[in-house]
């Protein structure tokens, strides 16, 4: 019997909420408990222990990390969303936002494993330059008109690569999605 073929990529993204409603949601897959433990007393103050979240949430990914050329990570970054708001303007539950991008690519079921999370938690990356660029730009909603603008000193990417000139960068291409996006949303209006 054939087998199914596999997701072999090289960027994944998700989104994943800090806090669980109920015992019975299972959210972050961590199999030791005392980091299991220390990760639900964190995100109790989450804006404070945003750092040490992510470094929880990297754990797996440190040896690449360690090594001179970040080993298969290109990039990754974490970022903490915890001022969006929905429809009705009520705070969304925070949650963390994460890209990876690899320099050869990987099984989506190993990602989901090294991230603590479940394979359709994880979104495929797009595909080309402004795939990427636009999900990196999404981590502090540079194209976003109607959300909340994040600090770029708060995206974390473990010295990967350097985000705020990584948008800056690419301003032009940011403010040319906004008004592209503002647009989109004077029409819908």
């Amino acid at each position: 019997m054939m087998q199914p073929k596999r997701s072999q990529l090289k960027s994944f993204f998700g989104t994943q909420q800090l806090a669980q409603d109920n015992i019975e949601e299972t959210f972050w897959n961590f199999e030791d408990d005392n980091i299991r433990r220390e990760f639900d007393e964190l995100v109790k103050f989450s804006r404070k222990n945003q750092h040490r979240i992510f470094e929880l949430i990297a754990t797996r990914f440190l040896s690449d990390l360690r090594k001179s050329d970040n080993g298969n990570i290109a990039k990754i970054a974490f970022v903490l969303h915890d001022k969006d708001k929905d429809d009705t303007g009520t705070f969304i539950k925070p949650h963390v936002h994460w890209l990876l991008e690899l320099k050869n690519k990987r099984d989506l079921d190993e990602v989901a494993y090294k991230f603590f999370v479940h394979p359709q938690q994880i979104e495929k990356g797009s595909k080309g330059k402004n795939g990427l660029l636009g999900r990196i730009g999404y981590l502090t909603h540079q194209a976003e008109p109607d959300k909340f603008k994040y600090d770029g000193h708060d995206v974390e990417t473990f010295g990967t690569f350097d985000y705020a000139d990584y948008i800056s960068k690419n301003s032009a291409y940011f403010k040319k999605r906004l008004t592209f996006n503002r647009k989109q949303q004077a029409k819908i209006s």
